[in-house]
């Protein structure tokens, strides 16, 4: 043992066995640097004498943040009675502060000062450990998490140029098809017009579905719960696939429910229309069943269908993306197997668990669990076709502001071919220097000049001195586009649109 040993107390030499990494100083009760171990001396590029002749103020300690709050050592004699105060109290103390190396550089530590004997070398010591790893560690955390983040906003704006300018054209052409179909066309004629829409349709879902897969990953949807009465909801998707389940000779039926649920409205009908959507295109003969059911505090929101059934290895993942049990199923027609991975998306989003009982030759039962509003509105189911619609659609006027030509050409033939009058304008300027005032406007959210359709609506409000009816018609998915007209009370419509729900959306806005 050496003479220097010799002298030093156990509980010192205890503090000195720290790990190698981690430098050690010895304290008098004044503050005084006694003795330091050679990891520190390395650490702050100083020869063991050196720091012997410092205190811990010596040591330029700029305090980055207390790990025990509160505690600011500055510097001097009046900071370590502060410490020395909080030791007495706790034993130890522990704080973040970046030391200065020989060199002149600043080297980030974490020091804990703690208690020793009270004899010999010292009466604290100090364990300095080096934290360059943990900073540099972390700021390339940082710099990473930056780049996600800007990578990811690179994505949503991707995402909200390409959703509207793929949604134009198919827009356009959905809206002129269905003008066209209402002609008097020969056989042969009707025939490549059926073909058009089932083209369209089958295109116009596939888009949808890969960009509702895109706005998911992008973490561009939030989702807005409020209470949402079901027998709208089930009465639309109903009226929606009434007439292709017939054209299948299928009979799709709606059980009345007056039940309410606490969901976001148009994330939950998102997810009901692709359940709907599969059980209608996939059962071939029988029927298709829709409606609700209470189970306590829960509703459940069912489709039942009689169609070829999913086998029980199957079960697990038919909810993953581009999944289809059937082979023969993309020669049908049926898509990229995409809607049930949505539906599961959405159902995760949204926090309703989705659930499924099937049995192969025998058909299926889907359903999503929601819990029951508290308020529980229970609205009518939604009414039929009145003797007046037909009356109010002659007599109506309707606001097309659209800036792209092709798109509001088609937006008049159509509206103009359900017997409205159709003021057909292509920026809000337009619409602000029109004398008329419609019964409804409809709008493309993205105007010239930089306006919104919403904004355009708002103005047109204000001079009619009253809440006109408003749709924004639109391929926007960022979340501000979607708060913005939210937030002045307009219905919103995802292009392409299709003209039956349209029809259905302008007719109920004309009858109030």
């Amino acid at each position: 043992m050496s003479d220097h040993d010799a002298k030093t107390p156990n509980s010192t030499r205890a503090a000195d066995s720290a790990p190698a990494a981690d430098g050690v100083a010895w304290l008098d009760a004044e503050g005084r640097i006694v003795r330091v171990n050679e990891a520190l001396a390395r650490l702050l590029g100083h020869a063991r004498g050196a720091l012997e002749a410092m205190t811990l103020a010596d040591l330029e300690p700029e305090i980055d943040r207390d790990v025990e709050a509160g505690l600011d050592p500055g510097r001097g004699r009046e900071a370590w009675r502060r410490l020395w105060a909080r030791l007495e109290a706790a034993g130890a103390v522990t704080f973040e502060a970046s030391y200065r190396h020989k060199s002149g550089a600043s080297v980030p530590v974490e020091v804990t000062v703690f208690f020793i004997s009270s004899d010999g070398a010292g009466s604290a010591a100090a364990s300095v450990r080096d934290l360059s790893d943990r900073r540099r560690a972390e700021a390339a955390l940082a710099a990473a998490k930056a780049e996600a983040e800007r990578a990811n906003a690179a994505k949503t704006r991707f995402l909200a140029a390409a959703s509207h300018d793929l949604r134009q054209p198919l827009h356009a052409m959905e809206l002129l098809v269905s003008a066209l179909s209402g002609e008097p066309l020969s056989e042969e004629a009707l025939s490549i017009v059926s073909d058009m829409q089932d083209s369209l349709s089958f295109t116009r879902r596939l888009l949808d579905s890969l960009l509702d897969v895109s706005e998911l990953e992008a973490g561009t949807i939030t989702p807005s719960f409020e209470e949402v009465p079901l027998a709208p909801l089930l009465g639309r998707i109903h009226q929606q696939y009434l007439g292709i389940a017939r054209e299948k000779g299928l009979d799709l039926r709606l059980v009345p429910c007056s039940l309410a649920v606490r969901s976001d409205p148009g994330l939950l009908e998102r997810i009901f229309d692709n359940l709907v959507s599969n059980a209608v295109r996939y059962t071939d003969r029988g029927r298709v069943l829709i409606g609700c059911r209470r189970r306590g505090e829960l509703v459940r929101l069912e489709v039942w269908d009689t169609g070829p059934g999913i086998p029980e290895s199957g079960h697990a993942k038919i909810f993953d993306d581009f999944c289809q049990l059937d082979s023969s199923a993309k020669e049908r027609g049926a898509g990229l197997g995409l809607g049930l991975g949505l539906v599961r998306r959405l159902a995760e989003l949204l926090g309703h668990p989705v659930r499924l009982r099937s049995t192969l030759g025998r058909g299926s039962l889907f359903w999503v669990e929601l819990p029951l509003a508290a308020g529980q509105a229970r609205a009518a189911p939604p009414p039929g076709r009145q003797e007046g619609e037909a009356r109010a659609e002659a007599e109506a006027t309707v606001m097309i502001i659209e800036d792209d030509a092709m798109v509001l050409n088609a937006m008049r033939i159509v509206l103009e071919a359900w017997g409205y009058e159709v003021v057909a304008l292509a920026s809000a300027e337009a619409a602000r220097a029109a004398e008329i005032v419609p019964d409804v406007v409809i709008a493309d959210y993205r105007l010239p000049g930089g306006e919104t359709g919403a904004q355009a609506i708002v103005e047109l409000r204000r001079r009619a001195g009253r809440a006109l009816p408003g749709v924004i018609v639109t391929g926007e998915i960022l979340p501000e586009a979607l708060a913005e007209v939210a937030a002045q009370d307009l219905h919103v419509m995802k292009k392409p649109v299709r003209p039956a729900k349209l029809r259905a959306l302008i007719r109920n806005l004309c009858q109030g």
